[in-house]
């Protein structure tokens, strides 16, 4: 018998690092840098990631698991051939099977049963947006399974590309992003040089549909997106529409400087081809918290206790009108099972892990990044000045 996954971890410890790759080229060029240069963590973390192995294969290795995912490729393809093709390009630079990358960016929608689903630990990840005069921030936790610590990094990416991008017909991207090894960038926090920043919360309806376009997919295009309303165009899906569920926090910073703020849900729509979606947009002198449950789109979904304690300890704090009261929601740790900064400690309810706080702030064109709890790291390891042109 297999030795749990969690235990191992607690061998492991949290190490202040975080790789910053900066690399230009084709779509295909970029991806093989990123797998390149992140070659061995790539390479290890598909050896060690027991989710991937003891779940995701055998479902690939099934017959209705392989159909799934040769539908499911065939629809990328179509919509989204430059992701494809960057996602080769990793393949090949870091010398890892394509269909084994594949199958985490589609794990969402080739998984149905509810032990898998729990496997997954998609139950992770809180964002806030704060709309405040002089006080505009987006806050967000990146929580993940503690098997993924220590496998991420930073890619600043300039894509100059006529051969591929049909669709959306880009010849250029040029974005920041924090990325899981082996992942596209775009699934966790990031922003591009138009102005649009976002970060991601997982969601989990019921059921997912193969044949669709995953929610990495959706969150790489938004790297690429120029302004607002493509960005919104983009997750609506037209034509298409995504498999499985996610929330989109949305910031834009326009010519004028003006600052807009949305939290976007997005579910598979079972009688359109396209992307059910709520759009909010925040209102002045208001925030927003968002977890990894929907608000608004009424679909039967996986239930996740976590959210909803996150959600009545959020209630329970100082408003987060200051960016001090930011990191005081997004540190937090008094709710003796379900915490916003995230131990993932074994024989815990909740055995998933924060890796990492960003925050982005938009008064000063800023994005901080923290390894270790902002409560006890008074300093981000890492901070980036926007770069929007």
């Amino acid at each position: 018998m297999k030795q749990n996954v969690f235990v191992l971890n607690q061998m492991s410890e949290r190490r202040n690092k975080l790789p910053v790759l900066y690399v230009k080229g084709t779509h295909y060029e970029v991806g093989y840098e990123i797998g390149w240069n992140f070659r061995n963590i790539i390479q290890d973390f598909l050896k060690t990631f027991s989710y991937l192995n003891d779940t995701l294969l055998p479902i690939y290795e099934s017959k209705i698991g392989k159909q799934e995912y040769e539908e499911t490729l065939l629809c990328t393809q179509n919509v989204f051939p430059q992701y494809i093709e960057e996602l080769r390009g990793l393949s090949d630079g870091a010398d890892v099977p394509f269909y084994k990358l594949f199958l985490i960016h589609i794990d969402g929608i080739i998984t149905h049963n509810e032990q898998d689903i729990i496997k997954s630990g998609k139950t992770g990840c809180s964002s806030i947006l704060i709309n405040i005069k002089n006080n505009f921030y987006l806050g967000h936790n990146e929580d993940a399974l503690p098997e993924t610590e220590n496998y991420t990094y930073i890619v600043n990416a300039h894509i100059i590309d006529s051969q591929v991008g049909k669709r959306w017909n880009k010849t250029e991207e040029k974005f920041t992003a924090y990325c899981y090894a082996g992942d596209l960038p775009g699934y966790c926090m990031g922003y591009n040089k138009h102005g649009l920043i976002h970060s991601v919360n997982i969601l989990w309806p019921k059921p997912t549909i193969s044949g669709r376009i995953s929610c990495h997919f959706y969150c790489r295009a938004l790297l690429g997106a120029e302004n607002l309303e493509e960005a919104i165009s983009l997750l609506k899906g037209y034509g298409i529409g995504c498999g499985e569920g996610f929330g989109i926090n949305l910031v834009y910073i326009n010519n004028s400087k003006d600052i807009s703020m949305y939290n976007i849900e997005i579910a598979p729509s079972y009688k359109k081809q396209e992307s059910e979606t709520s759009i909010y947009k925040i209102p002045e002198s208001s925030w927003n918290l968002h977890c990894n449950r929907y608000q608004r789109i009424k679909i039967e979904e996986k239930a996740d206790l976590s959210s909803v304690r996150r959600e009545a300890k959020f209630c329970e704090l100082p408003n987060p009108t200051n960016i001090k009261n930011l990191l005081n929601v997004l540190s937090d740790e008094s709710d003796p099972e379900y915490k916003f900064f995230r131990s993932g400690n074994y024989g815990e309810k909740d055995i998933i892990k924060t890796l990492a706080v960003g925050v982005f702030d938009l008064n000063n064109h800023t994005w901080s990044i923290y390894t270790e709890n902002p409560r006890k790291e008074n300093q981000p390891l890492i901070k980036f000045s926007l770069d929007l042109t």
